[in-house]
């Protein structure tokens, strides 16, 4: 403590001292002079030196390097003023670069998405040592969903690209798992949202979630939308609600519309994609049941896989497991 208020001092008093120690110098140096003449004054020593040593003795002549270092640099670049403003330019672009770049993955990976309790969701991928896929069978995720004691809930998304109306530009559509937005804490704009008590039934009536920004551009933002039918891939779709503003994309995706995935056979003739058990079609996320980890559901699913292969040997892959990152 007491070094550094000393060196603090000599910072505050520093110009001070300088003119002082060159007092001093000189006075030593006139009178070695007098007395032995010019021997006595090359005896003294290099006056420069002796004020580096003296400077590096109150401790900040890093200081001093420094602001000759930025003078000598401004010198340089005032006679090449193409060169600097080329530079500035590099380095305006580089910094602007770098800090949209922080910005983009702060949002999608630091960043704890505006849902329910982000820190218990997690994103399953399917992996071997030889394959790493972000998707599974459908029929995988429901095994899981009814098997896991590790996982609350499982959420499901699988997106598409239909018709819809008169319209010759595609929509944006995610069949998703009826309990969607329920798990995530979502609150609809107008309307309802989806219901896995209502929109999971083997009866249930083909309803569709309009998404804001399409609800916006493409329906001015009526709310009379709601209860109304459109036709994706010319089949009647009811109008249930529209999403909240701002609902945040697990994967990154945006919906224009949002469905039941249970809804996606109706919608998409002959496809196989809720009933095969081979073919990876639906992005999955677990939520962590009270008590549980990351790791505890990696080794339960684990288990799971391991069952799954007695019954379906060709479909699971050879040492194959479920691998799980932060999902919210």
């Amino acid at each position: 403590m007491r070094e550094s208020l000393r060196r603090l001092g000599y910072l505050l008093s520093r110009n001070r001292r300088s003119r002082e120690l060159e007092n001093e110098m000189a006075f030593h140096r006139e009178m070695a002079e007098r007395s032995a003449g010019p021997e006595g004054k090359r005896r003294f020593g290099n006056a420069v030196r002796l004020r580096e040593q003296s400077r590096e003795a109150w401790g900040w002549t890093w200081i001093d390097r420094l602001f000759q270092d930025l003078r000598y640099a401004t010198r340089m670049l005032a006679r090449s003023p193409g060169f600097t403003l080329t530079a500035v330019l590099i380095l305006a672009i580089g910094i602007g670069v770098n800090v949209s770049a922080f910005n983009i993955f702060n949002l999608i990976a630091l960043k704890p998405l505006p849902v329910r309790d982000p820190d218990t969701l997690l994103m399953l991928q399917r992996r071997s040592p030889e394959i790493i896929s972000s998707q599974m069978p459908y029929s995988v995720a429901m095994y899981f969903r009814d098997h896991a004691k590790t996982l609350s809930a499982v959420l499901t998304m699988m997106g598409a690209r239909l018709e819809i109306d008169d319209d010759a530009q595609p929509v944006r559509t995610n069949f998703v798992s009826a309990n969607f937005f329920k798990e995530l804490g979502a609150a609809p704009a107008y309307g309802r949202l989806l219901d896995p008590s209502i929109d999971e039934l083997a009866n249930a009536a083909p309803v569709a979630v309009i998404g804001h920004d399409y609800w916006q551009s493409h329906f001015a933002g009526d709310p009379s939308i709601v209860g109304k039918t459109i036709h994706l891939n010319r089949k009647a779709v009811t109008v249930v609600g529209v999403e909240p503003y701002g609902f945040p994309s697990l994967n990154g995706n945006r919906g224009d519309v949002w469905l039941p995935v249970t809804q996606q056979p109706y919608l998409v003739e002959g496809s196989n994609e809720l009933t095969s058990t081979s073919d990876g079609s639906v992005e999955v996320w677990g939520r962590l049941a009270p008590g549980a980890t990351a790791k505890m559901a990696e080794q339960e699913l684990l288990q799971l896989t391991n069952e799954r292969r007695k019954q379906y040997p060709k479909d699971v892959w050879k040492d194959e497991f479920v691998h799980s990152d932060p999902g919210g």
